[in-house]
């Protein structure tokens, strides 16, 4: 009875043993000739993918639109000539003698060219299908915006050998980036991270899958929507009792309309700012604003 063979698993040939004469020239290398001179040798694709892989505004790609619709447009080509084949040969049998021209069946088909274009339309349709459905996902997704793309211009202006001139394709290519998984972000989050005190104080530490380097910083995204929302709260309820405080000092109803119709259309600004382009929850919270207001006014 034979032994069950065993599993082995793959193990790559080391590279040679680095001799000492190498070792210390390696150690006696300045900054500048490792980051700029001799980038493509100490930096290149090794750090360029660890640097986009440790963060999500690193993290962009190109959709290549022009190239995936051009791609689309000549499989359609080639399916719509086949369409118009079979058209022609379905066409072909109607007109044949009465009784002779057999279209109710792939088993006997007497026309086999048929059958030939079917078969050379099934991989072309499902060429065609998986682009379309892949194409279709990359174009829903969000287009990188102005930062995250001038982060990856910071990273080849700072390691400007680092990669090949040829091979640089996420340069000046601002429409067609996107990130490999973006986070919807409100107006008012927008605004606060380009503040530099506020992403200094949620500056995150070191950690192993992140780049140890003076020219990148990592801020804490849970931080930083922490502080918003406390921020949104103090100056939405802040809004409320102040509007509430106003309307006690003021005794005549037109005053008291115009505290409301001005304290409502800020409050509104200031929920599309917290909420972004969310209108149905930027309506539930001016409505209720809005009833807290026009009952105090009843009340009083």
């Amino acid at each position: 009875m034979a032994a069950p063979a065993s599993a082995s698993t793959f193990t790559p040939a080391p590279p040679p043993p680095t001799s000492a004469a190498h070792m210390q020239a390696f150690d006696q290398l300045s900054d500048l000739e490792k980051d700029v001179d001799y980038a493509w040798q100490y930096h290149g694709y090794p750090a360029l993918s660890k640097w986009m892989a440790s963060a999500n505004d690193f993290f962009i790609l190109r959709r290549f639109s022009p190239l995936q619709a051009r791609c689309l447009l000549y499989l359609q080509n080639e399916i719509a000539a086949i369409h118009r084949g079979l058209d022609d040969w379905d066409q072909y049998a109607q007109k044949r003698p009465k009784g002779t021209g057999q279209s109710g069946s792939f088993s006997n088909d007497p026309f086999t060219k048929r059958t030939t274009l079917l078969k050379q339309a099934i991989p072309l349709l499902q060429q065609y299908n998986d682009l379309v459905n892949s194409f279709s996902q990359l174009k829903a997704k969000q287009t990188a915006d102005d930062r995250q793309c001038q982060n990856i211009e910071n990273w080849f202006e700072t390691y400007p050998n680092a990669i090949d001139p040829d091979e640089q394709h996420f340069r000046d290519q601002q429409g067609d980036l996107f990130p490999l998984l973006a986070t919807p972000k409100s107006p008012l989050i927008t605004l606060l991270q380009r503040l530099r005190l506020l992403r200094f104080r949620f500056t995150l530490s070191k950690r192993p899958d992140r780049i140890d380097s003076p020219y990148t910083r990592y801020t804490s995204e849970h931080g930083m929507e922490t502080a918003i929302s406390i921020i949104t709260l103090v100056v939405g309820l802040g809004m409320l009792f102040a509007s509430v405080w106003w309307l006690n000092f003021v005794e005549e109803n037109k005053h008291r309309l115009g505290i409301i119709t001005g304290s409502v259309s800020l409050f509104t600004v200031w929920s599309w700012l917290a909420a972004g382009n969310k209108p149905f929850e930027i309506l539930a919270a001016v409505a209720g604003y809005t009833a807290v207001l026009m009952i105090y006014r009843q009340l009083s």
